[in-house]
Order: C-alpha cells, then structure tokens, then sequence
C-alpha cells in the first residue's frame, strides 16, 4: 500500500497531532494529480485506510465523498475506490488565462459603464440595527401589539402536535 498521509501541522497546545478528513482528502487529491496513483488504479479501502491512520472510518468516507462530487474518483458499492478517467493531472489552481477581449452582453455592457456600487450606498445609517440599539420610535409597537392579540385571539383553544 502506498504512503498515504503524513502530519505536516505541529502540535497544538494540549491536542494530540491528528489527521483530519480535509488533510485526508487534500493528499489523495495531490496524489491523484501527480501521477502517484494512475487512472483505474484502485485507492485503499475506506477501512483499511481509517485503520492505518488511526481514525474512524467516517473520516476517510468524508474524504473520499469530496473526491468524488469532485470528479477524482469513480466508487461501486462493495468495490474500492477508483481513479476516474477523467482526471486531469495538472493542478486545478491553475486556471488557464483567457485570451483575446472579453465580449459581454447588452445587459452587462451597461453595467460595465454604471457608477462602482460604493457610489449607490448611503453615507450614514437611517436605522441602527445593532443589538439593543433600536429606538422605540423606529419599531411599530402598536401595530406589533394588534397582530399579537389578533394572533392568540384567533389560537386553538388546546394546541396539538
């Protein structure tokens, strides 16, 4: 089997150096980009894996259910994971430039020529929302008060599940 894991984080204070589904999930992946295991090629067992890891093996699904809404692995009930075929094998953070103009459509050809949004926004606040900074007078307490009693005059006389 191949190396799979290794703890690159250092020790927490107070915490035990362990091995998470997202560092499980970002070494397959690097792995899978980088040749280490090839198209069709089979990855441990979910089990297998957990346990030479030393984590539950729930962790490891989670991984390999990242990986595969991701396009990286194909899975069969019953079979181990597999390298999709798919896979392209240059990193993904890569984004390949565009080349020529950009063409945008009527809509965003007006956008493109409007005011930046920061122009539109109001240079103070009419209403502060902060938590308990709300005045009485910017709240409709009356209105509030006729729904409420309209609300529980209208309530069943014994409430039911």
């Amino acid at each position: 089997m191949k190396q799979m894991v290794q703890p690159t984080r250092a020790v927490s204070a107070g915490r035990t150096q362990g091995v998470g589904g997202r560092q499980i999930y970002e070494a397959l992946r690097e792995q899978i980009l980088t040749g280490v295991y090839e198209t069709g090629s089979q990855l441990p067992s979910s089990r297998g894996l957990a346990n030479d890891l030393g984590v539950s093996r729930t962790t490891v699904t989670v991984a390999y259910e990242q990986l595969l809404a991701e396009g990286f692995i194909e899975v069969t009930q019953g079979a181990r994971p597999r390298v999709a075929a798919s896979v392209r094998r240059e990193a993904s953070s890569t984004v390949p430039k565009r080349s020529g103009p950009i063409h945008l459509s009527s809509y965003g050809e007006r956008l493109h020529g409007s005011p930046p949004w920061s122009d539109y926004l109001p240079t103070h606040l009419k209403v502060d929302f902060r938590y308990g900074d709300l005045a009485p007078s910017d709240f409709p307490a009356l209105i509030w008060k006729r729904a409420m009693n309209a609300a529980m005059s209208q309530r069943p006389g014994r409430l039911a599940y």
